[in-house]
């Protein structure tokens, strides 16, 4: 029998910083100019392709790995700024 005997849940900030070469020709008046929706599309798409690396990277090491949704991440910051509000350990849908 394989029992669990503890779970332990940790959190991967994946961190991105749009190019700075990028804010330098959107910010010029002349030249090719991105819509803040185009740029904004391309940085989302960068910021997913980094997570599935990670993902990729933690799976292949034998961690299960989830990237949290929008209100999952609002509840995390809110509980952990807010400890005193509830003491009950956070529940995430994992």
């Amino acid at each position: 029998d394989n029992v669990e005997v503890m779970t332990k849940l940790f959190y991967v900030v994946v961190p991105y910083t749009p190019a700075i070469a990028s804010n330098l020709v959107n910010s010029l008046p002349f030249g090719t100019r991105k819509s803040g929706s185009d740029s904004f599309e391309e940085d989302r798409v960068q910021l997913q392709q980094r997570m599935s690396l990670v993902e990729a990277g933690l799976e292949a090491s034998g961690i299960r790995a989830l990237a949290l949704e929008t209100e999952e991440v609002i509840e995390l910051l809110y509980r952990s700024f807010n400890i005193s509000v509830n003491e009950s350990p956070i529940h995430l849908n994992a």
